[in-house]
This record gives structure tokens, sequence and C-alpha cells, in this order.
């Protein structure tokens, strides 16, 4: 899976980079290529911080830039294992052209009052490796900078007293410790490929329930060398103020694995912050099969589509309790959709 902060930057640099992504295409992601030379991306390390009103949560920062154009900024705060599991949040904001820059070993994010009453970032970065190498497909070259990261971030969530408060400091700087990294694509190369054109071989289900309240709601059973079955719940949020901020809302829950009864798929959950349960009454199934690779040898995917009424559980439909954000409630009608995939 592409990460929240990756779609959201290329995003802001140009709208067509961001992609498709989503439960049905868990194998795409943005492979549409840099139009101009040199744009810049920042990624942080994880930094523990503690919230104003006492949450240990984990933060890291991004930041964009193209020539001659607007970039933007993010903070992302975590209370699990971004991506992996727990909730997440993303806010991001738009950066005049010059807020975030690199050069000869040095670089600098300065947002100044760009974010408003959300906060602020001003970060210094300096080199300590780098390294450059073909982008996927041969177009294009990415070179990446590893470094130190350290100075202030301030984060306004705006989520409330019962929220997450404030993350951060004005005043007192910190040090993102570990991998900060800078990536630098010339024109040609791919943003957020992730890799060849020939798809990695996947084995499991993967479900989406209908978009609801700006929620979007989809599950994964990833059969490798252990079964891993998730729920993950998403919704953009925009913020009136400043123009084009926004916030991206996640929530990754380990679930029981859905049951498949011919082309019934029935959810499940047993947690406390993904709750409820629907069925899929899917159709005859649409099959396909394409050519995908794992550890280097090439198999043949074969991959079932079942398409069908979404059924909310008489009891207790599904539901996101955000500890962040609160309560959103899930499709209660609508179409849903399962794939089945094997090799």
């Amino acid at each position: 899976m592409v990460p929240l902060s990756v779609l959201a930057l290329a995003a802001t640099v140009s709208p067509s980079l961001a992609g498709p992504s989503g439960p049905a295409g868990h194998r795409t992601a943005a492979q549409n290529q840099a139009s101009s030379p040199s744009y810049a991306f920042l990624y942080s390390a994880v930094a523990h911080v503690k919230t104003s009103n006492h949450r240990n949560l984990h933060m890291s920062v991004s930041a964009s830039a193209a020539p001659g154009r607007s970039g933007s900024v993010s903070v992302t705060l975590t209370n699990g294992s971004e991506y992996v599991s727990g909730e997440t949040h993303l806010w991001t904001f738009q950066a005049k052209a010059g807020t975030f820059s690199y050069s000869h070993g040095k670089g600098r994010v300065a947002t100044g009052k760009q974010m408003g009453k959300y906060g602020l970032m001003d970060l210094s970065f300096r080199k300590k490796s780098q390294s450059t190498s073909q982008c996927a497909g041969g177009q294009g070259t990415v070179t990446r900078i590893v470094g130190s990261l350290h100075g202030k971030v301030f984060l306004n969530t705006e989520t409330g007293s019962h929220g997450w408060g404030t993350a951060g400091s004005k005043h007192r700087s910190m040090t993102f410790s570990g991998k900060n990294t800078i990536s630098i694509l010339s024109s040609g190369c791919p943003i957020g490929s992730g890799g060849g054109s020939t798809p990695p071989c996947t084995r499991g289900t993967f479900w989406s329930a209908p978009y609801a309240n700006g929620l979007s709601i989809y599950g994964s059973v990833v059969k490798a060398q252990r079964t891993v079955s998730t729920i993950t719940a998403t919704r953009s949020v925009t913020i009136a103020k400043p123009a084009g901020a926004s916030r991206l809302d996640e929530m990754i829950a380990k679930e029981p694995a859905p049951a498949q009864q011919g082309s019934n798929l029935q959810i499940t959950t047993s947690g406390t912050a993904i709750t409820g349960g629907a069925t899929i009454s899917g159709s005859s199934p649409s099959n396909n099969s394409y050519q995908c690779k794992v550890g280097g040898q090439s198999h043949t995917e074969h991959n079932s589509v079942y398409t069908g009424s979404w059924s909310p559980k008489p009891s207790s439909a599904l539901a996101v309790h955000f500890q962040a954000t609160g309560r959103l409630s899930g499709p209660q009608s609508g179409t849903g959709s399962f794939t089945t995939a094997s090799y």
C-alpha cells in the first residue's frame, strides 16, 4: 500500500500524480511521471511526542517542492504503527515556492504563518549520505539524500479537549532521530511507483464496502508466511482555512478473516476501534488472470471478483471509533465487492 503521505504530497504537486488507490485496486499506485525536472520530497523519521492532553503519539513530517510551483507540508500523528495498525491522522497544507528547499547538503522547511492556527514548521536538514539510481522503468533518476532533521514543529489538531490536543512546540526544538530522507526526482521518474511493471503475487481476499458518510471502508486477508486480516477505514476532510488544507483520517484494525460461503462474504469484528459487521451478497464471479512475480519467479495469479448488495449486521452496522475525531457510521446499504486471489 502506498502511504497516505506519499499520495497526499504527490497530489499537491500535481493532482494527476495521486493515482488510484483502494481495496479493489490493492496493487495499484501512482504511475504517472513527473513532467518537470527536480521534484523534491522530504520524509522524516518518526519522533515520539506527548500531546497537551497527555496522549503518547508518534509524529512524522513531510514536504514537497517543484520548480516554480507551490508545494506542500504535512504532519502525521499516529497512536499505532503508521500505515500498519492503529489510528493515523495526516494534516496537509499548501506551501508557497521556497518553503521547502535543498542545496549543497543543506535543507530547510520554514512555513511561517502558512499553516494558520494549526501551527508551524521550522526545520533544518543536514546531509549524511547520498546515492543516485535509475527510476523504475529506466526513465529518469532519483537521488536519495539521508540526513539529520532538527527544529521546531507545532501542530494544533483542532480536535477538542477530548481529542488529541496540541503536539510539539513553537519554542522548543525536537530531533527526528532515524532515517530522514530527501528524494529528488528528475523528469520521467514515476512518483510512488513502487517497482517494475510486473505486479507482486498475492494470495487472499480483498473486500470493499459502499462509500458512505465520506468514509471508505475496505478489508484484506493476506496469506503469506502467516495470515493477516485487517479492516481499514479512511476519510478525507477539507479544512476551510488556510486555503487548500486538508486532513486524512485512517484507522487500521486487525480483525477476524471474513467467512466466504459461495458468492457471499460475511464480515465480522472483534475489537473496539472498528465494530459491527456486514454481508456482501455477491453475484457470479468475474474471473481474470495475469502474470505476477514473487521471489524473482514468475507466476500466474487468478482473481475472482464478486459484486453484490451490502447488508449491515441487523444488531450492529459497521462503525469506526476514532479517538481523535469521534465515531463514524458505516454504510447501511449499497453495492459492495470482494476479490479472491491465488497463484
